[in-house]
Formats: structure tokens, sequence, C-alpha cells
């Protein structure tokens, strides 16, 4: 492939003492399942960083092209795919951990006025018309839009187009549909945030990992989310943020379509006879 494997382009953005963050190698965590889920999906890139900003920017700009987010846990940053989904391809297969750590209910919560509480986004930042901004290779590198729409929620609430997403890291038009076709799905169906207080006993959870909650009064029984922040205050009470996990929507379906090849003019080619000789 002309493009880079991009846990190759992690460990190199991280480690490079030149142009990279100089962040020692000792100090990343097993990067096996990105790799794969990356490799599996067809994720690679080529990303070219032509404007200075913050090293933590760049590297969450540029796993949410890959659909995964980092994490700090036992002194190592660890990279967690949101794949949920069995995949293979180029020699490998990524396969997702979907076991729920704990099954936490009523017991289990600290707040006992307000075991759970839910926030829903609102319907207007659900966007039902996603759109990146990609390089396309066989384009001559000319920048190109890939969209992905979700015509049933269109019918339902009207088009909410997104403001259009730069990603100059894609290069190649399938690869920038399948991005664009999960950040639709990960926009319009996963909308819940719960937040909750347990104990000190649930230390061991960190970000990225799925529990169960469960909750009698709102009638959630074992609902499966996936922890996207956890704080702890100076008497050891973890507060928890987790976000719904319907399972399959951090996985794109991609369908057929014709891909923009461009005209390429060759300026050195030879015009030939214009008219004969007098």
């Amino acid at each position: 492939s002309t493009d880079a494997n991009p846990t190759d382009i992690v460990i190199d953005f991280l480690t490079n003492d030149k142009y990279g963050l100089g962040f020692p190698i000792s100090k990343i965590g097993d990067l096996t399942a990105f790799n794969n889920y990356c490799l599996a999906n067809g994720i690679l890139l080529s990303p070219m960083f032509d404007e200075q900003k913050c090293g933590a920017e760049h590297l969450a700009d540029f796993l949410k092209t890959c659909n995964s987010s980092f994490v700090w846990s036992e002194g190592k940053l660890k990279i967690i795919p949101y794949g949920d989904s069995q995949a293979s391809g180029n020699g490998v297969t990524y396969t997702p951990n979907l076991t729920p750590i704990y099954d936490l209910n009523d017991d289990d919560f600290v707040d006992l006025e307000e075991p759970i509480k839910i926030t829903r986004s609102a319907n207007a930042d659900a966007y039902n018309h996603i759109k990146i901004e990609f390089l396309n290779r066989s384009n001559a590198y000319n920048a190109e839009i890939a969209e992905a729409k979700d015509l049933a929620n269109i019918d339902l609430y009207g088009l909410r187009p997104s403001d259009t997403i730069q990603m100059h890291s894609i290069c190649d038009a399938t690869i920038a549909k399948r991005i664009a076709q999960l950040m639709l799905q990960r926009t319009l169906y996963v909308r819940n945030t719960y937040e909750f207080k347990t104990s000190w006993k649930y230390c061991l959870l960190e970000p990225m990992d799925l529990i169960t909650i469960t909750d009698s009064t709102l009638g959630l029984d074992k609902l499966p989310v996936r922890i996207t922040e956890i704080q702890e205050d100076e008497e050891g009470v973890l507060s928890i943020k987790a976000e719904e996990f319907p399972f399959g929507i951090a996985t794109a379906s991609l369908y057929p379509s014709q891909n923009n090849q461009g005209t390429i003019v060759n300026y050195y080619a030879n015009p030939g006879s214009i008219n004969n000789p007098v």
C-alpha cells in the first residue's frame, strides 16, 4: 500500500526526538489491538503535520480519524479502538473484547437520592449528514468531500449537516467514506451519557472499559455502557461518566460507489503536425 500503518505513525510521532514528542517508548502500552483494528479495516493513512499545535491535539485528531481513543493508565499510554465487531484483512484479525468488567447495581452507587444521572444530547447536535475533506490520491491529491447520510433520520427530522471535517491524512476515497460512516453512526446513535458515583473498590476501572449498570428506579437492567471519564476525590469516591454502547454502531457498512479519478493533462505530449508544409 502507498499509505502507512497508523501504529507505525503513532510510535514515530511519539518517540522521534527531532520532529516528534521525544516520548519514551517504554511508556507506550500494548498497541496490538489498535494495530489489528486499523489493518483489518483497511485504515491506512498519510498524515502531514504542516500546522503547529499541541502534541496532544495532533494525537487526538489522528485517533479520531482511526475511530480510537487514547488512555493514560498504569503509567503507560494506551490506544483503544471503538470497533465492536470482528474484522479480518491485510493478514490480521481484530477481535474486540465485549465482556463487561463489572455489573454495577443499586448497591454499588454512592448517591442514594440520584444513583444515575442521564443526559441526552440535543437533537440538533445529532448530525445526519457528515462531510469529510480528504486529499484524493487518484485525483492528483486534490481536496474532495466524502459524505455519509442517514436517509431514514433525514426523513424524520430533516437534513442536519455537520461542518466539513478536515482529514487530510486520508488519501483514499474508500477509507474516507468508511470513516465518514463511522462518525455518522456515532453522532446519531451514541447520545446518552450516564454519570454515577461508586466506591474505591472499583479503582481498577479505566476509560474505554465496558461495564453494565442496573437501576431499578430508572428501569435499567444490565445496560452496557463504555466509560469515558473517571475522577477520584480525596475520600476515594469515583465519579464516573459513561456513554451508551449500542452494539454494531462502531462498525461501518460499505456501499459500492464510483470514485472520482480526475483528469490529468500531459503537457509534454507530442502534438503532431498541424498542417502540411506549403
